[in-house]
Order: C-alpha cells, then sequence, then structure tokens
C-alpha cells in the first residue's frame, strides 16, 4: 500500500508519523471546509469546526477502516460536527433571547435608552465580581469574536473546557444581574 495514499498516510499517522496526518489535512480540509460551510455561512465559526474535525478524526483514527474511503468519513464528521454546532448555537440563541426578555421585563417601563444604560451598568458591575482570567476571555469571544479553539488554543484547554468555562461566566453575569434586580 502506497505511503501517497489515504489508506497509507492513516497507517503511517498510526505508526506515528504526524506529517502523514499533515499531508491528510492538506488533503482534506477543503471538503471538511465545504461541508460545514455550506451549515454554518461564518467563516470564524466554520475556521473553528474545521479545526475540531481534524482534532477529532485524528483521536478516532485507530478506528478508521483503511478498506474505505477517507474522504466520506472526513466528510461524516464534519456533517455531525456542523450539525452539533448549529443545535448548540440554536439553544444558546434561545438562552439569550430568554435572559433578553428576561431582563427586559425586569427593568420594564423604562424608555428604551435608560433601560440599556441601566443593563449596561448592571453588567459592568457584575463584570466586576468575575476574576481577571475569565474577563480576558469574555473579552476575547465577545470583544474580539474569537472562537473556541483559538481560546481554547490561548488557554491551554481543550474546547469543551472553554466553552464550559464562558458558559459558566454567563451564568455568573445573569445571575448578578437578575439579583440587583434593576436596582442602579
Amino acid at each position: 500500500m502506497s505511503n501517497d495514499s489515504d489508506a497509507g498516510l492513516v497507517l503511517a499517522v498510526r505508526a506515528g508519523d504526524t506529517e502523514a496526518y499533515a499531508s491528510l489535512v492538506r488533503r482534506h480540509q477543503a471538503a471538511a471546509w465545504q461541508v460545514i460551510a455550506a451549515l454554518l455561512r461564518e467563516r470564524h465559526q466554520t475556521e473553528d469546526l474545521v479545526q475540531q474535525v481534524f482534532i477529532k478524526a485524528f483521536g478516532a483514527l485507530e478506528s478508521f477502516d483503511v478498506q474505505r474511503p477517507f474522504s466520506p468519513w472526513i466528510r461524516e464528521i464534519a456533517r455531525n460536527e456542523a450539525r452539533q454546532e448549529l443545535r448548540r448555537l440554536e439553544r444558546e440563541g434561545r438562552r439569550l433571547n430568554f435572559y433578553q426578555q428576561h431582563l427586559l421585563t425586569t427593568i420594564g417601563g423604562e424608555h428604551e435608552e435608560a433601560r440599556r444604560a441601566r443593563l449596561e451598568e448592571q453588567l459592568k458591575r457584575c463584570r466586576e465580581k468575575l476574576s481577571p482570567q475569565v474577563l480576558e476571555v469574555l473579552d476575547w469571544r465577545y470583544g474580539n469574536g474569537w472562537g473556541f479553539v483559538e481560546i481554547a488554543q490561548r488557554l491551554g484547554r481543550t474546547v469543551e473546557a472553554t466553552r464550559q468555562l464562558l458558559a459558566r461566566a454567563r451564568l455568573v453575569l445573569r445571575d448578578c444581574v437578575s439579583r440587583s434586580g434593576g436596582a442602579a
């Protein structure tokens, strides 16, 4: 079996040749990109997910059947990751909408501009209670628009641990703002 074939590259990776995996990534990243971009539409999310696909594929390479073509396998991983990301985005959107509605109801009766200023002040006070590292991560994600993969690499954490860190930070902020109950 030639080392130039996908199966040959997979076998080389299993034997410890990381450069062989880099060749697989270069060979198939456009296919993964197409699948994900068709579903997500946002470039930075697509970039993050393509990286995740190849990280996940690397972890599952031992279970890959070298008698089968690699391209459909990596495309299926990409499709599954994109679907999972869409479900996560939908859940996050529903949560953010719920939080926004809750806060607008809680603050209620004020003019929109005054209400927004009050909410921003509450959020600023609540942010002061967070650790500097969590504040930095929040700024990277929401201020700079960085993806989870990039933040995880900066922190030396897994992508999932980074998502959990941000989810916990959002919950702390939500609870803090809710407890302040509009009292500015």
